[in-house]
């Protein structure tokens, strides 16, 4: 029978150390990859917002864009897809999907993240698009940000509008109207419910539905 040698003070100590310099270092990486993953989140929610603020936080200063028809820096990306929104689009929903992400270093990331791009045209129809992002990610003094994207679009198709639904309903947009601007409800606080409870009743034919005194409010059915 083999006797187990029994661990000095000093070893324990030394492994004790040498397991938290590794979750230490786990965890940072975590941390890491969180951070990496919302700078594409806030760029997509800046380009939605046509909130220049937020776009920026999303790149470095010195940031290069080649994004579909555009290359540039942040700044003239965010005069690009203004003109080009107001000119064409009433909104617009990047998603952000899929996305892998390689540590070249402690400092430089490189993702790859799918986009689906949806938007209501003004002429009433509505653009999709899709494709993907690649971007490096570095490490700055105010956080990750990216230094360079280029943007694929692997696919689009315009497909034709309808009308939106429930707008018919009382105090529809009691809580706020979509907008591409602050006044859009993402940027309420406190964020609670202003709008008075309504169900609509049953036997409603949703498609033709437009006279708003047709239908009152009533009780929130129990549960």
């Amino acid at each position: 029978m083999v006797e187990r040698q029994q661990m000095t003070d000093a070893e324990k100590i030394d492994r004790l150390c040498r397991t938290v310099e590794a979750l230490q270092a786990e965890v940072q990486r975590l941390r890491d990859r969180m951070e990496v993953r919302d700078v594409a989140i806030r760029l997509a929610r800046g380009d939605d917002r046509l909130d220049k603020d937020i776009l920026f936080t999303a790149y470095a200063d010195d940031a290069i864009d080649d994004h579909l028809g555009f290359c540039g820096s942040r700044e003239e990306f965010f005069e690009w897809i203004w003109d080009s929104h107001k000119r064409s689009i009433e909104t617009t929903l990047h998603h952000t999907t899929n996305q892998t992400c390689e540590f070249i270093d402690a400092d430089t990331a490189m993702t790859e993240t799918y986009w689906i791009f949806t938007g209501p045209l003004l002429d009433g129809s509505n653009s999709i698009a899709f494709g993907r992002y690649l971007d490096r990610v570095e490490r700055r003094p105010e956080g990750w940000r990216i230094a360079f994207r280029y943007a694929t679009i692997d696919g689009c198709c315009n497909i034709p509008g309808a009308p939106i639904p429930f707008q018919w309903a009382p105090d529809r947009f009691a809580n706020g109207v979509p907008s591409q601007t602050r006044e859009d409800p993402s940027y309420r606080r406190p964020f609670v419910n202003l709008r008075e409870r309504f169900v609509p009743p049953d036997g409603i034919d949703y498609d033709t539905v437009r006279d708003l005194a047709t239908y009152s409010r009533g009780p929130h059915p129990a549960g």
